[in-house]
Parts: structure tokens; C-alpha cells; sequence
């Protein structure tokens, strides 16, 4: 773009996720898309991306990115908005982008001073003087150019297909640059790899052309579509840093002969990076998945810390600092979460209750019954909404706070720093060692999981016998032994081989199942909280929730000993041995 243009513009484009190289091959290949929309040859060209930040991730965090582009000998730095509003698969953008020939490509700091005054119209507003940038990842990106064409529109191309061949290199000293005595060049090495395609709309496109190649792009194998840009896919891809001691394991993978305290920490780096991920959304959108994704890695860091944290030195004022920080952030998207859950469920049963069974004549008392039946649980949304809007903002307060931002800064320093506060384990002259690695204590661990689960048969089996309910809370305490051991099994998954997965999914419809009869539990308690005397629909919807708690417990026994029976034993045992 030249200088003399608007430095704003809306990127509109749909991406995704190439899963098989071959289709990769042909998608540079073919001539046509969807049989009408024709594509020019391969301009093949690659870039190197740069991605900066403040050492708590602000601007991220609040749904903005800085890249540093170099593209052979050109310099080009762009403020691009993630674009959190946009439905799943189709992306819309804010960019501003400008030529920074002041600015070097591997730049171990970037300062306020570095930015050209147009792009502070994007990032500006969390950036102040003494605001340092750091490098968070590079991508190096082989790219597949094809201008789409409309036969008999003679103004140019409508969209640009890219076809990215991407290595995300991680930042080995991004966090060490940090030091104001150390601005040396910055160290980096990948980390992994992906593919991703993108048909950009072209300024004189049309949206309903760029809905129609994404339908049928969306038909072939080995592409799935994104809700994530290349930043964000990179910083998920990334692994912890790696540890001279990490025994003979890649980089950055668990390790058998690793210390359960490094496991620990390279969970905790996974998480908060999904944390960080989804924060804009939970901002900025009204799609419930981002806060219902935040809360679940939060819950994943927070079970990690309760499960490994005890590797760490006791005297680690830190590890306490971040566990307590994980639980009030997750306090709080719980909050939200039940309410949009509740809110969910009501609106399914409004919507049923609106388009169910019209045959009947009720004629104009049954108008009226319905109406009055709505105006009950409209307002019952209602109250909900604005409880749930009060919650959002206390969460969102939270987020703003400083002892969030520092909280998020220490804890990357620290999740990127193998051995810190890790305590020593060495055996004194003449002692027997303590186990505390991964191949001594994590079988154990996961088996007590298993014994912990196994122990709720007799519930069952008296439950049975007398025909008593098992109360909700002590399903819910089944349900949270399931969490735990499907957590061990997922943060261990690499060395537990492929039999994992199929273990990891019987335990996650266990899970589920437990989870659906929390839910209904939760909304019937919400609806007591709020219900108005009198009013038949809200009645209505309580019996519902309770029915659907029944039709659950009546089912439960089968899915426990699905999962308790000798096949997962025999399987989980062979799993064990692996390590």
C-alpha cells in the first residue's frame, strides 16, 4: 500500500487448516475454483514475520497484533486486529500497514518511537514511552500467490488464494531481551510446523463470491476451516523451552526421564498460552466458546499445579502467587460460564416451546396461555443476562487489573525458565533417591486416579440395591476424579502411546455425561434462585431440569462400568508399561 492511501484496511478472508500435503499439491495446481472462478500461476514468495509484544502480552490480549514483515529487502510493520467477531471460518480485519526501513528485521526491542504514527491507530492505545516490545515468535512462510478470477469482470482479480507452508521459530532469549542490559540479537529455533490456505477478497470483491469458495472449499478432504489466525495457531503450536537435562526426549516433549516438576511446568506454558489466546474474545465477543475455552485451560493449569506443583520447592512464593491468581481468574469465568450455559439451555427450551406441536385450535386462550408463558421466561432471560453482564464486567475489571498483568508476566518468565524453583531431589550420601521423575511417579499416579474412580462402585451397587439417588454433590466429586485422571492421560498422551486417545475419549463421555447432569443441576438451582410464584412456563422449565437430571442418573451406571471394565484395564495397563 502507498503512503498517500488510507492507512486503514478491512481484510476480509477465509482460512484454513491444510491437514494433507497432497491436497496442498493440488490446490497449487488446479485451474478452476468451483468450476467458474479461474486462477492464474503460482507466484511463489517468502516472508518472515516477526510478532511483537509487551512482556504481559497486552496487546494480544486485547485482540491486537504488531508484526515486523521482511519480505526480501523490504521492511513492512503492520497493526492488525485478530478479529474475534467474525463467525467461524471467515475473518474480518482491521490492518494498517507501513514501510519501517528504520526498523531491522530481527530488532531485539521495539519501542513506542519505532512505530510509524499510523499504525499507533491500531496498537497505541495500550503503548505508552516507556513501553518495551519484545519479539513473541517468528514465521517463516513459504507462500503459494493465485490471483482468482471472474470471467467477464475485466476490473481485476476478485480474491487472492495463498497456500502457506509455515515454520513457527520460537524466540530461544525473548524473554531474557527483557534485561536492560542485554539487547543482543535475538536466538531462534522452530518449533514446529503447519499449512494453512487463505482466499483473501480483493477490494472490488464481492462477500457472497468469497461465502461461495468457502462452501466449497469446505467439501474437500484434508482442509479444515480456522477461527484462528497465524499468530495465534503459532503461539498454540509452541512448546516449553527445553532443558539441558531433559533426558532423551525431543525438545520441549515430555520425557520419562524428566522431572515431574518440568512436566508441570510445560502444561502450565501450554495453558496459559490458550489462556492468552482467547482473552480478546472473552473481551470483546459474544461468542460463549471463548470464555468456556479460557475457563477450561485455567482449569487445566489449576489441575496441573494441584497434581505436580508439590515437585516444586515448597518455599516458592511464586508457585503459591500463580495458583492463587488461576483461581480467581477461573472464579470468575465460572461465573460467566453457568450463566451462559443457563442462558443457553433456556433460549433451546424457548425456541422448542415456540416451534414445537401449532396443530391444535387452542384459539385465543391458547394464544393467550403461550404469551404468558413466554413473558415467564423472557423474563427470566432477562435477569440472567443482566446477571450474567455483571459478572462479565467483574471479570473483565480482573483482567484489566495490575495483579493480572503481572500475574501473566511472571508466569511466562517462569513458564519459559527450566529449573526455576524446582525443588532438589538429590539423595543425601548413603540415602535411597525420592522418586520425582516422570517414569517413577507418573504410573502411580494415574492408577491412584483409576482406584479413586473404581471406588464409587459401591455407590452405585447400593444405589442400586435400595434405590436411593446418589446425591448430586458426590457425583460431582466423580466427576472431578474423572477430570483428573483424563488430565494425567492428556498431559502425558505422547508416552502413553496411541492407546491414550482411545482411553482419553471413554473418560471424556464419562465426563460429559457427569458434566450434562451438573449443568441441569446448576440451571434448576438457578431457576429456584429466581423462579416467580405463579408463573406455569418457569415451573415448566424447573421440571424439565429435573427430568433431564433423571433420564442422566438412569444412564450413568452404564457408562462407569463401560469405562471400570477389564478391556480398559487390560489397556490402560498396556499404556502404563510405556513409560
Amino acid at each position: 500500500m502507498s503512503d498517500d492511501e488510507s492507512p486503514i484496511y478491512e481484510e476480509i478472508e477465509v482460512k484454513f487448516r491444510v491437514t494433507d500435503a497432497r491436497q496442498a499439491h493440488v490446490l497449487r495446481t488446479m485451474p478452476t475454483i468451483a468450476d467458474r472462478y479461474l486462477l492464474t500461476q503460482v507466484n511463489d514468495v517468502i516472508n518472515v514475520d516477526t510478532y511483537y509484544d509487551a512482556a504481559d502480552l497486552r496487546l494480544l490480549r486485547h485482540g491486537q497484533t504488531l508484526r515486523v514483515r521482511a519480505a526480501g529487502d523490504l521492511i513492512l510493520m503492520t497493526s492488525k486486529s485478530i478479529g474475534v467477531h467474525t463467525p467461524k471460518g471467515l475473518h474480518t480485519r482491521e490492518e494498517i500497514e507501513r514501510h519501517a526501513p528504520h526498523v531491522a528485521a530481527d530488532a531485539p526491542v521495539l519501542r513506542l518511537v519505532d512505530i510509524p504514527n499510523e499504525l499507533l491507530e491500531g496498537v497505541g492505545e495500550w503503548l505508552d514511552a516507556e513501553t518495551e516490545l519484545f519479539p513473541l515468535v517468528r514465521l517463516h512462510q513459504q507462500r503459494a500467490k493465485r490471483d482468482v478470477l471472474q470471467p467477464g469482470r475485466p476490473e481485476g482479480y476478485i480474491a487472492e488464494l495463498s497456500i502457506d507452508h509455515v515454520t513457527v521459530l520460537r524466540a530461544m532469549s525473548e524473554l531474557d531481551a527483557q534485561d536492560d542490559s542485554a539487547e543482543s540479537a535475538v536466538r531462534w529455533q522452530p518449533a514446529s510446523h503447519f499449512t494453512t490456505l487463505e482466499v483473501e477478497l480483493a477490494p472490488n470483491g464481492e462477500r457472497d463470491t468469497l461465502r461461495e469458495i468457502a462452501l466449497w472449499l469446505r467439501a474437500w478432504p484434508g482442509l479444515i476451516a480456522d477461527d484462528q489466525n497465524k499468530l495465534q495457531q503459532a503461539l498454540l503450536a509452541l512448546h516449553g523451552e527445553p532443558s539441558d537435562d531433559a533426558g532423551d526426549g525431543e525438545a520441549g516433549e515430555p520425557d520419562h526421564r524428566q522431572h515431574m516438576a518440568e512436566l508441570c511446568r510445560r502444561v502450565w506454558g501450554e495453558q496459559l498460552r490458550i489462556m492468552l489466546v482467547n482473552e480478546a474474545g472473552v473481551r470483546l465477543s459474544d461468542d460463549i466458546e471463548y470464555v468456556h475455552d479460557m475457563r477450561v485451560a485455567t482449569r487445566r493449569a489449576r489441575a496441573a499445579g494441584k497434581l505436580y506443583a508439590g515437585y516444586f520447592s515448597p518455599r516458592s512464593k511464586a508457585v503459591r502467587r500463580f495458583m492463587r491468581h488461576l483461581r480467581t481468574t477461573g472464579r470468575l469465568l465460572g461465573s460467566v460460564r453457568d450463566l451462559d450455559v443457563a442462558l443457553r439451555k433456556l433460549d433451546a427450551y424457548t425456541w422448542d416451546s415456540d416451534h414445537g406441536d401449532d396443530s391444535s385450535d387452542g384459539g385465543e386462550e391458547s394464544a393467550d396461555s403461550m404469551a404468558s408463558a413466554r413473558s415467564g421466561t423472557d423474563a427470566l432471560g432477562e435477569r440472567w443476562a443482566r446477571k450474567r453482564a455483571r459478572a462479565h464486567k467483574k471479570l473483565v475489571a480482573w483482567l484489566d487489573s495490575k495483579k493480572y498483568r503481572r500475574f501473566v508476566r511472571d508466569f511466562l518468565l517462569f513458564c519459559a525458565t527450566p529449573g526455576a524453583a524446582v525443588a532438589p531431589f538429590a539423595p543425601a550420601q548413603g540415602e535411597p533417591p525420592t522418586p520425582h521423575q516422570v517414569r517413577h511417579v507418573l504410573p502411580s499416579l494415574i492408577l491412584g486416579r483409576y482406584e479413586a474412580i473404581r471406588a464409587f462402585e459401591v455407590l452405585f451397587e447400593d444405589a442400586r440395591a435400595t434405590g436411593a439417588n446418589i446425591p448430586i454433590e458426590t457425583l460431582h466429586a466423580l466427576r472431578i476424579e474423572c477430570k483428573y485422571m483424563r488430565y494425567h492421560l492428556e498431559f502425558s498422551a505422547e508416552l502413553l502411546g496411541p492407546t491414550a486417545a482411545g482411553l482419553i475419549n471413554n473418560l471424556k463421555g464419562l465426563q460429559e455425561h457427569l458434566g450434562d447432569l451438573n449443568d441441569a443441576s446448576v440451571s434448576s438451582a438457578l431457576v429456584a434462585t429466581t423462579l416467580e410464584n405463579g408463573n406455569d412456563d418457569v415451573a415448566a422449565y424447573a421440571a424439565l431440569q429435573a427430568s433431564t437430571q433423571e433420564l442422566l442418573r438412569h444412564s450413568l451406571p452404564s457408562d462407569l462400568a463401560a469405562f471400570l471394565s477389564e478391556e480398559t484395564r487390560r489397556t490402560l495397563g498396556l499404556a502404563l508399561a510405556r513409560i
